[in-house]
């Protein structure tokens, strides 16, 4: 098997950046220890992960809510009253054999309930719950609107938080996955391709140098507008998955000239902007409370939801103006951590397709592609995921069998 990767590094959206002494996600953040595909990659590659042993958070009205990961913490905190909690855990009780035997990862195991999000989880989980967790979720982790969702992706989420489960990285950041990956593979760097060919025989890949290489299986691991430039002839249903839409992802790397305080941000290492929550922030993070940041410095992550990035990307704002809204967002909520930030070691980090949107009607298209597909191109990038990270890596272990038992087939 040859790899052919278009940049310089193994990962793709799984990045670690270093900032001010400090080490930033900025791609995928975090994992979950109730994930079931990379915890276990990462075990086998002998890559150790660590819990962040930080409390999580809400922005509402410009203030930080901050909760352990349990209902009573979150009604202590007034994000949910008692009564949403109540109705909220009664209907996860009901879920819960669904909830138990599911995998999140998976699309096709929840492609039945491929119905508008908003008002399938407000029915059943209350408007207070859907609102204050759900849809902060997908907003902040996501940068995507509930209401342009499927109830589906909503249900596989929630599953996660539905044990008990602990937030965790890696050292000296997630990157360390990939790269371990990276070493057992051959893979051929700075090797962007130009087009995908396919025919009865097989099929070939075209690099921009013009080298062909031919294969009999091509495993397409690319985001969608990727795949959709290189492979010129798509099925029709090949083309829908395709078509898929894409959130924009900003990042703005706020570097500190200290350490922040634990009154600061309520303590917490994330913290969510409730879909009331006006401005432009969807979330935000702490390089220190992961144990990320070098000792006297700090770094804020703060992130723009999806709308307020892909406007800024139109605009082509600059650097400079990005941090100076970064900062103005980041002061009504902190000013004390905003007049510490350094802005000449900031940066940005502007991701035009960060993660696929889970709109009605996709995960049943997922699951006729698994179903239907035959032949020598294997499509298998994110598109065909949830748009998270454990996800995206059980669509590659999907491929990756789909190889193995064309093989035994030959």
């Amino acid at each position: 098997m040859e790899v052919y990767e278009a940049s310089e590094r193994a990962g793709g959206r799984i990045e670690t950046a270093t900032v001010a002494d400090c080490r930033v996600e900025v791609g995928a953040n975090f994992l979950s220890s109730t994930y079931r595909v990379i915890p276990r990659i990462a075990k086998r590659l002998g890559v150790p992960l660590r819990p962040i042993r930080s409390r999580a958070g809400l922005i509402v009205d410009s203030a930080a809510l901050t909760y352990g990961p349990s209902a009573y913490s979150m009604v202590r905190a007034g994000v949910i009253g008692w009564g949403d909690a109540a109705q909220a855990g009664w209907q996860l009780a009901r879920q819960f054999p669904r909830l138990a035997k599911a995998n999140p990862a998976d699309p096709t195991h929840w492609a039945d309930i491929d119905v508008p999000a908003d008002e399938w989880c407000s029915a059943r989980f209350g408007e207070a719950f859907t609102r204050a967790v759900i849809g902060s979720s997908f907003r902040g982790y996501y940068f995507q609107d509930l209401a342009d969702t499927s109830a589906c992706a909503a249900l596989a989420m929630v599953s996660y938080g539905a044990r008990p489960f602990v937030t965790l990285t890696a050292d000296p950041g997630l990157e360390a996955i990939p790269r371990a990956l990276a070493s057992g593979l051959s893979i051929h760097y700075e090797a962007p391709v130009a087009r995908v060919e396919r025919d009865e025989a097989g099929a070939a890949l075209v690099l921009d140098n013009g080298t062909v290489v031919e294969g009999d299986r091509i495993v397409l691991a690319v985001p969608a507008p990727a795949a959709a430039s290189l492979l010129a002839d798509p099925s029709p249903l090949e083309a829908q998955l395709l078509s898929t839409p894409y959130s924009s992802g900003l990042l703005i790397v706020l570097a500190c000239s200290r350490r922040l305080e634990e009154r600061e941000l309520g303590g917490a290492y994330g913290l969510l902007a409730s879909p009331s929550q006006a401005g432009p922030i969807a979330a935000l993070c702490v390089a220190s409370r992961a144990g990320h940041a070098a000792p006297g410095v700090d770094a804020v992550t703060v992130m723009f939801d999806g709308e307020a990035a892909q406007r800024s990307m139109v605009m082509g704002e600059s650097d400079t103006e990005l941090i100076t809204s970064a900062v103005a967002a980041l002061s009504k909520l902190a000013p004390s951590v905003a007049d510490a930030v350094d802005w000449h070691a900031s940066s940005v980090v502007r991701i035009p397709a960060a993660m696929p949107t889970c709109r009605v009607g996709r995960a049943s298209l997922v699951r006729r592609y698994r179903a239907e597909h035959r032949g020598s191109v294997i499509l298998a990038g994110d598109y065909l995921a949830f748009p998270w990270s454990d996800s995206a890596a059980l669509t590659g272990l999907w491929a990756a069998n789909c190889v193995r038992a064309s093989g035994e087939r030959d």
